[in-house]
């Protein structure tokens, strides 16, 4: 049994996995040791989050991991995010206004991911490749090195043995549970309290068959709103439906404590009465396959910050352990993305005995500050979630500031570029950070002045917006180029970037409503969005929008 070893990572689920090959595949003759509690194979559909991927997440997963091959045979392709807002009682899904793509949405694929199944592909491609993945074993402490001349300590306990490992770095992959984060108090509260509860249930739950109207069955391409990750929007929260490759289906209700009682979801029976409430349709189709119920959850206030990441005393966090913000626009796989890629980096540059304490300052404010940024999204925001007028105009813009800047940071491999990023990269980041913080705060401010439009009965094809002249549909392209990008391209690309979204936020702080302005811009369309209708644009610009 190994008593020594260079990196130890505690924890073997998503985000430790990932790290363990992302450093194996950078540095062949590392060696790893990561300490798991669970024992492998997991079950499929496991309760776990994070199984809706976004382009950054998937992008890390394929290419960086080189885990393509997997995601396309064995998980499913996503129809990217589809949006269904109240329409009186939420029983008929054909009336609510849909906002979501009638073709794939973006060059770059992205992946509904059975957690279960990603994780038992990992653990099997690091065990080929010489990891040691020590199983069934609790972390009992962590013994920190004050210099850089001796190890850390890590004790746990076997199953029959309490043993000591030594390790030259180690890296905190516990999740939520956050072991690192709580022994040296890291932990950071943050005002975004939102909770959930989740299931999963074996069998297929698929929108697409909640109707059999001909008109609404024809906007989405061969029938495949199921391989969206579907949002039924409410009043202070979101329900979501995630198609699993094993055949079952995730479902999760996130809500605002403070409009919706906690009580309502300490169990499946208390979360389903509060869906025959709410969401009615849904509930329903639930109701049918109460006995294949596979698990459930519930979480309190699951968003937390930390002081920092990185320590130039070797240890890290990454995953949930450090940080999480919220499951809408699904972010989790991006943060473990860029963290991983974050401690990749510092490893390899330290083991080459580089200084690194100038990268632990910029990388520990960099990831920071996106998460900061990120969190603005959130905050405040559910009680507007029923809003389709102002939510859709909000996913725009948030879309389309996360593709400008740091989608296209991370494809170009800039973020541990301190040269680039210094000079283009953190300065684009804050002025991203500046305007959202001011859009944002502008929607909250002006709800009520939102939602005296009302949407309904209608299909809004997010991909003609992205790609229309407005929005500048380059954006899309330019995550599928990004290699060809030298470093004179790309900061010419992310100023026109940076141009753009100061245009859409001029518009949305100028009361000029972004989606009316598009619409106008092309009269004569006979799309399916002109039967919410003219009547409604009109009286939007006649009071100043």
């Amino acid at each position: 049994m190994k008593t020594n070893t260079e990196v130890v990572i505690l924890g073997g689920g998503l985000a430790g996995l990932s790290l363990a090959r992302q450093l194996k595949l950078t540095m062949p003759d590392i060696d790893i040791v990561v300490l798991e509690k669970n024992s492998f194979p997991l079950s499929e559909a496991a309760v776990k989050v994070g199984e809706s991927t976004v382009e950054m997440g998937a992008h890390y997963y394929a290419n960086i991991l080189k885990m393509k091959k997997h995601l396309e045979k064995e998980q499913f392709f996503k129809l990217g995010l589809r949006y269904f807002f109240p329409y009186n009682n939420n029983e008929d899904i054909t009336q609510r206004f849909e906002m979501g793509s009638a073709q794939l949405p973006t060059p770059v694929p992205t992946y509904q991911i059975d957690r279960g199944r990603f994780e038992n592909a990992l653990y099997d491609i690091n065990k080929i490749n010489g990891i040691t993945i020590l199983e069934n074993c609790k972390v009992q402490n962590v013994i920190l090195s004050e210099n850089k001349q001796s190890q850390h300590d890590i004790i746990y306990f076997d199953g029959q043995n309490q043993k000591t490992i030594q390790a030259t770095w180690v890296v905190d992959a516990t999740g939520r549970f956050g072991f690192l984060r709580k022994k040296l108090s890291l932990h950071v509260p943050v005002k975004h309290d939102s909770c959930a509860a989740w299931f999963r249930i074996q069998t297929v739950i698929d929108v697409t068959e909640w109707s059999d109207d001909p008109q609404w069955l024809a906007r989405a391409p061969l029938g495949q709103r199921y391989m969206s990750t579907n949002h039924l929007m409410g009043t202070g929260y979101w329900v979501w439906l995630i198609p699993l490759a094993s055949g079952s289906t995730s479902i999760g209700v996130v809500y605002d404590p403070k409009i919706h009682d906690n009580s309502n979801f300490k169990d499946f029976e208390g979360t389903l009465i509060w869906l025959n409430k709410h969401e009615p349709q849904c509930a329903k189709h639930i109701d049918k396959h109460r006995d294949k119920l596979q698990d459930f959850r519930f979480l309190k206030q699951y968003a937390h910050s930390c002081t920092e990441l990185y320590s130039n005393n070797r240890w890290f966090l990454t995953g949930e352990a450090g940080v999480f913000a919220d499951p809408f626009y699904s972010p989790g796989s991006d943060f473990i993305a860029l963290g991983n890629t974050y401690i990749t980096d510092l490893i390899k540059r330290d083991r080459n005995q580089e200084c690194i304490a100038s990268r632990i300052v910029c990388y520990n404010k960099t990831l920071l500050t996106y998460f900061d940024l990120l969190l603005s999204h959130f905050e405040g925001h559910y009680q507007n979630f029923d809003c389709a007028y102002l939510m859709v105009q909000k996913i725009l813009w948030d879309t389309i500031c996360a593709f400008a800047i740091p989608y296209l940071l991370f494809f170009t491999q800039k973020f541990c570029d301190l040269n680039f990023m210094q000079q283009t990269g953190l300065p684009a980041l804050m002025r991203y950070q500046t305007l959202t913080y001011q859009v944002q705060a502008y929607f909250k401010k002006n709800n009520a002045v939102y939602k005296k439009i009302k949407l309904e009965k209608a299909f809004l094809n997010f991909s003609d917006i992205i790609h229309s002249n407005y929005f500048n549909g380059s954006i899309y392209r330019q995550l599928q180029r990004y290699y060809k990008y030298n470093n004179a391209a790309l900061k010419i690309e992310i100023e026109k970037n940076i141009f753009l979204i100061e245009k859409i936020a001029h518009d949305i702080l100028t009361n000029k409503a972004i989606i009316p302005l598009f619409f106008l811009e092309n009269e004569g369309n006979d799309s399916e969005l002109w039967k919410i209708t003219k009547s409604q644009l009109t009286l939007a610009v006649q009071n100043g929008w």
